[in-house]
């Protein structure tokens, strides 16, 4: 989902126009975005955002006033191609299973979208710059807040496709992402895989996710029948 911006970026100083603001704000976004992927979270700096991007920490600043700020606007950069994608294959055919890892492939398509999903919102930060528990929550509340059309447009057609209430699909979608980060958490080395007895090897990240996502949308269904 991470696509290297083909423009160069915008000659370092204040922005003028309120879309040269966007237009800077988006390299910014990019520039971190590719730089997440590349090396890691925990490797990623603002002075190291702004150095990809060719600006200086001045200027990253008056668009985010931290790392954690970067972080966010970064995965929703990362939600909108993800419903993007998803919004173009969906469709009235796919069953439970079918929607299960159809679901699965997508969100796990661009590692950068499943890491920013796996790693607790109050490490998108810094503790210096942000109260970690005040950030997790105001992170959670955005996961489930409203979002771009084409995101809720996504979430309805979920609803539709697998005939839940209207409001269940976005409720099912943080259930499915959280099912697949507690089964990468107790994914097994490859390394190991020989020596794990086959009563364990459920625990793969994807066959735990396929095994339990169907009963979770049925879940969800039952629940608003």
């Amino acid at each position: 989902m991470v696509e290297p911006a083909d423009d160069k970026p915008l000659k370092p100083g204040r922005a003028i126009s309120g879309q040269e603001k966007a237009e800077r704000r988006d390299v910014l976004v990019k520039a971190a975005a590719e730089q997440m992927l590349e090396e890691g979270l925990e490797c990623v700096t603002i002075g190291s955002i702004a150095k990809r991007a060719g600006y200086s920490k001045g200027t990253l600043y008056l668009y985010f006033q931290s790392k954690a700020e970067i972080v966010t606007a970064v995965y929703d950069y990362e939600l909108e191609a993800w419903a993007e994608e998803i919004d173009a294959v969906l469709n009235d055919s796919l069953g439970d299973e079918a929607f299960c890892e159809f679901f699965w492939t997508v969100s796990k398509r661009d590692g950068l979208f499943f890491q920013l999903l796996a790693i607790p919102p109050s490490g998108w930060g810094n503790s210096s710059e942000e109260n970690p528990d005040r950030f997790r929550k105001k992170t959670l509340q955005q996961l489930r807040s409203q979002k771009t059309p084409r995101v809720l447009g996504v979430f309805a057609k979920m609803e539709s496709i697998l005939r839940l209430r209207p409001g269940d699909g976005r409720y099912l979608a943080l259930v499915l992402w959280a099912m697949m980060v507690g089964g990468a958490a107790m994914d097994v080395d490859e390394v190991m895989e020989r020596q794990v007895p086959d009563r364990f090897k459920l625990l793969k990240a994807k066959d735990f996710y396929l095994r339990y996502g169907s009963m979770a949308i049925a879940s969800v269904r039952d629940k608003g029948s």
